[in-house]
């Protein structure tokens, strides 16, 4: 995923788009397999937006 379409996922999370946030979640979990932030749930953490941003921002510096 390059970083234009990185960002447009990003904004479809922004607007609370769950399928976008599992798409997020899931791109994160295959680069960053060892990450606790891939262990929480929807909900289940008052951070859950925060660690979302996070793994964003883990996720662009990365892409091409």
């Amino acid at each position: 995923m390059n970083k234009a379409e990185l960002f447009g996922l990003y904004k479809r999370v922004m607007r609370k788009d769950r399928e976008a946030e599992d798409r997020l979640i899931a791109a994160h979990a295959l680069a960053f397999p060892r990450s606790p932030l891939n262990k929480g749930r929807r909900g289940e953490v008052p951070e859950y937006r925060t660690d979302l941003h996070t793994m964003y921002g883990h996720l662009y510096r990365r892409a091409p």
